[in-house]
């Protein structure tokens, strides 16, 4: 049975933490029934709100 993995991220996708997110998406899809989907941190946060960042990337299922 398929999963829908969220990998959240504290950089953009172009930056390094960002680039990865997105092999790792990669090497999980063309290897598994999983599914990834990204979660960079500006993704969450828009000017009127406050978003502490996370200390490092976490993933859950």
């Amino acid at each position: 049975m398929a999963d829908t993995w969220r990998y959240a991220f504290e950089e953009a996708l172009d930056e390094v933490q960002g680039v990865y997110a997105q092999k790792f998406k990669e090497e999980v899809e063309a290897n598994s029934d999983h599914e990834v989907q990204l979660f960079p941190l500006a993704r969450w946060a828009n000017p009127t709100t406050s978003w502490s960042r996370p200390s490092r990337a976490f993933c859950s299922s």
